[in-house]
């Protein structure tokens, strides 16, 4: 202290000592009660207040002496000469008003006082903001400790919103769920007192803040809601529940789509610090994280129930199968007693190659109970192409198809029928030819799937499956395989053949 600032009596140094010792609490209210009793104690204060400014929201924490907020701040805002004011670092302020107007030696008091209030104040607030890390890092470790067990993602989200909550005491917060149509925000976790006025939200520009961030994808922070646009048709339910702001921040997935959103609410009006806005997005990934997680499990419960469910039957169908081939080569040796028992042979291995694809491709779904038809014909065609293409020959070859599932039943009966179709236009249609052009065509009309197999070669017989004699394997194959599925076929000789396939789908 220098020389003008020395006290000049004993009852100073006994005022200075009293606010030297001024304590560093370890939160606000413990500042604002010991600055209390020290101003009534040492100073004639007629009123006392102090303000903290939190951005854009000035809040009165404590009052003492006054009829309103109103007039706190109308006094602060007047000069006079028995009012005192002091700001501090962090915004906000302490005044006191006093029955007499004060000179230049209490002023010096008043001053040493304030800034000892100032500096607990920035103490208590380093201590609040130290725990809230490590209340949030505790709060993180808690969310992904759950999300490694069973727990319902309810209790999850609920561990979210807590950890949002027990920022401030007077926020709340909530989660919404984009529903399955991706048109409405629906219950997550929601506070009791907003579950009358919230039932749903649509998702969509100007729909509160957590509509429009989910239409948007990005955050929305609405410090007033009495004046914002989005807002506007809403402010009757804002007005019931006692809602001035809200920051609503989207919870988008791995992939950018919309999964819910995380919002947070007070009483008052608000604007966000970088500190909030970052937790804000850190328990947003974790709601993310969460979601995601717990469809993920859910998807995988569904598969390997149905997996575990038809797997006895799925082996049951390939030992069956495979005997059936078995018969059929079995059948096939008999019938041909010569040298080109070696090309039957490659046939029939050819059918439990097709059959061996069907089941390939079952280890690679989601869900067995519908199988991909279109995904498996696509590639058996490449592969029965490529076992007959050679450096001389030139077969164009035309795949269309469309999206179809077929049980598999169907997938497997239709992937002999096609591989018996394909072969024998290999070996028949382009006999002594080097060119040529296959098609195959897959797609739904109506209640039916239709396969059509078309070639620019020589044609053959409209009646070959009426025919009873000296056909060969293959025919016989197709004509027991067509009558399996219940299908009706057209043979058309216009220019090639074309063979179509008609069978209903099952369901």
């Amino acid at each position: 202290m220098d020389q003008d600032n020395k006290p000049e009596s004993a009852s100073d140094y006994a005022v200075l000592h009293e606010i030297s010792v001024f304590g560093m609490h370890e939160n606000v209210d413990a500042v604002v009660n010991e600055a209390l009793e020290k101003a009534a104690r040492l100073f004639r204060v007629r009123c006392f207040a102090i303000t903290l400014d939190h951005q854009t929201h000035t809040e009165v924490v404590l009052s003492w002496g006054f009829r309103s907020q109103d007039e706190v701040f109308e006094k602060i805002s007047l000069d006079h000469p028995n009012r005192f004011r002091y700001k501090f670092s962090g915004g906000g302020m302490l005044f006191m008003e006093l029955p007499y107007a004060y000179d230049d030696r209490e002023n010096r008091f008043y001053t040493i006082f304030s800034r000892h209030v100032d500096r607990a104040f920035q103490h208590a607030k380093a201590v609040t903001e130290q725990k809230r890390e490590e209340e949030l890092r505790k709060h993180k470790e808690r969310i992904l400790a759950t999300l490694a067990t069973e727990k319902p993602l309810e209790e999850i989200l609920q561990l979210i919103v807590d950890s949002l909550e027990s920022e401030e005491a007077d926020s709340r917060a909530m989660i919404m769920l984009v529903d399955q149509q991706q048109k409405e925000l629906v219950h997550g976790v929601v506070p009791d007192a907003f579950r009358e006025c919230v039932n749903s939200i649509p998702i969509k520009n100007g729909a509160g803040s957590c509509g429009t961030a989910a239409f948007k994808r990005e955050r929305v922070i609405v410090e007033d809601v009495r004046t914002h646009p989005y807002w506007q048709n809403h402010l009757d339910e804002a007005e019931r529940i006692n809602l001035k702001a809200c920051w609503s921040e989207p919870v988008l997935s791995a992939s950018g789509n919309i999964l819910a959103t995380l919002a947070v609410f007070y009483p008052y009006p608000k604007k966000p610090d970088n500190d909030h806005l970052e937790r804000l997005k850190t328990l947003a990934n974790l709601t993310s994280i969460a979601i995601e997680r717990k469809r993920s499990e859910k998807q995988l419960h569904q598969s390997l129930k149905e997996k575990e469910m038809l797997l006895q039957e799925v082996h049951h169908r390939v030992k069956n199968n495979l005997a059936l081939i078995s018969g059929f080569l079995e059948l096939q040796a008999g019938i041909n007693k010569n040298p080109d028992f070696t090309e039957a042979v490659k046939d029939s291995q050819a059918r439990i190659r097709s059959m061996a694809l069907v089941h390939d491709q079952l280890h690679k779904v989601d869900v067995i109970s519908s199988f991909r038809f279109d995904h498996y014909l696509t590639q058996l065609v490449k592969d029965i192409s490529s076992s007959f293409k050679d450096s001389s020959s030139s077969i164009e070859l035309d795949i269309n198809v469309e999206p179809v599932n077929l049980c598999i039943d169907q997938a497997i009966h239709c992937g002999i029928l096609v591989n018996e179709m394909i072969t024998n236009t290999y070996k028949h249609a382009f006999r002594d030819r080097k060119t040529g052009s296959l098609q195959v065509r897959l797609f739904s009309q109506g209640d039916q799937i239709v396969i059509s197999v078309k070639d620019d070669g020589k044609g053959i017989p409209k009646d070959i499956f009426e025919r009873q004699n000296k056909e060969s394997l293959g025919i016989r194959i197709m004509r027991n395989l067509i009558w399996q599925l219940d299908a009706e076929y057209d043979i058309d000789n216009n220019n090639g053949t074309q063979i179509t396939i008609r069978f209903p789908a099952q369901k």
